[in-house]
């Protein structure tokens, strides 16, 4: 009951909810809520993976997804190697999760929620940093972390560009425009 009041209280303030951290059956359960009660409460996922183009835990169910959809939300699109696939360290993964997001939220609902850091890393110290997050975040090797733990052609400076021009190659400039800029502008004017 202190989590329905919780979300009850976030949309009584104006407040957005974003389901990226959020278990599945939870997010079931605000769904259920907000959708249940009417209530005037953006729902967004800022980041994450389809489960249904690579089964992590993570990743959410086209359910979730195309009821975040339903609900004016939008979808963003993470860069993280293991949470889009179990050895492809490539950007084939990203856009076969894009093509699965456009396919179950429609194109005007996904955004870029890369979680990587647009800089340029020294190699030697990439790895050791991912080393040391995965013996704090995942000593059992449950989420599957490995180096290189962000998409290599992504971290650049210039990610934004860079992921502009992956996409645009694969689905085109009108695709590409709205994925990487258009969507969340129009989302974060409506909130």
């Amino acid at each position: 009951e202190d989590g329905k009041s919780f979300v009850r209280n976030l949309a009584k303030v104006g407040m957005a909810l974003d389901l990226s951290h959020t278990g599945h059956k939870t997010c079931e359960d605000i769904l259920d809520l907000v959708e249940g009660e009417g209530l005037n409460l953006p729902i967004f996922v800022s980041h994450t993976g389809s489960i249904s183009v690579y089964p992590h835990n993570r990743n959410l169910t086209t359910s979730i997804l195309h009821r975040v959809g339903k609900l004016g939300g939008v979808v963003g699109l993470f860069c993280i190697t293991f949470l889009l696939d179990g050895e492809d360290n490539s950007t084939t993964p990203f856009l076969e999760h894009l093509q699965d997001f456009r396919k179950v939220v429609g194109v005007d609902k996904v955004v870029i929620g890369s979680d990587t850091p647009a800089t340029i890393f020294e190699i030697d110290k990439w790895k050791s940093d991912t080393e040391m997050m995965k013996a704090k975040l995942d000593p059992k090797g449950l989420m599957k972390i490995r180096w290189p733990d962000y998409i290599p052609e992504f971290v650049h400076p210039k990610q934004m560009e860079i992921i502009y021009e992956a996409i645009k190659s694969k689905s085109g400039e009108e695709v590409a425009t709205k994925v990487c800029g258009e969507n969340a502008l129009r989302f974060l004017k409506r909130i």
